[in-house]
């Protein structure tokens, strides 16, 4: 007979991926709950949440609805079965600034790393979704592009006016006397 808790929150969880398309599992050991807690507010802020779950429960949600996700059976036939304690992180749209946040917490913890996860409809392995959390997020990026054509057009309006300037600079220097014209 199946247990009704353990019925509704694997359907919670199924919810749960259905609706927050991006998201990672964590592997945590000896973790205290001071720290978890002040994980919890750091992803809170960057815009997710985070939940503690069984890997049982979290592989039956995914054989129910590995048919309706291709990529869910990736995670089926690469993953499982799941070892370890196990925390679900939804990440929701803009999920870089949540993965930054776990990767910059979880750096000076060892017992804290990542399992799996599914970002953008695309599944990472541990050392994938490490390699993603380095880089620059996605405002680092976009301002690094906008300064990057900004530098041009200084660069253009500075050369065009030197010649200009070192013109007026001679100009000046002329009125006050400093110059002879030796010919």
């Amino acid at each position: 007979m199946k247990n009704p808790q353990k019925t509704a929150q694997v359907k919670k969880i199924g919810d749960s991926i259905a609706s927050d398309k991006n998201f990672v599992l964590v592997k945590y050991q000896a973790i205290n709950t001071k720290t978890f807690n002040d994980l919890k507010s750091k992803l809170k802020s960057a815009g997710s949440s985070m939940t503690i779950i069984k890997n049982t429960l979290f592989e039956k949600t995914v054989n129910i609805i590995s048919g309706q996700n291709k990529k869910l059976k990736d995670i089926k036939t690469k993953f499982f079965p799941l070892k370890e304690p196990t925390a679900i992180i939804y990440l929701g749209e803009n999920w870089s600034n949540a993965l930054k946040a776990f990767y910059d917490f979880s750096k000076d913890i060892k017992n804290l790393s990542f399992k799996l996860g599914i970002l953008d409809k695309e599944v990472y392995d541990p050392d994938q979704l490490t390699k993603i959390a380095k880089l620059p997020g996605r405002d680092q990026l976009i301002a690094n592009i906008i300064g990057s054509f900004k530098s041009p057009t200084q660069k253009l309006v500075y050369s065009m006016n030197y010649n200009l300037n070192k013109f007026v600079y001679i100009l000046k220097q002329k009125s006050k006397g400093g110059g002879e014209n030796h010919v």
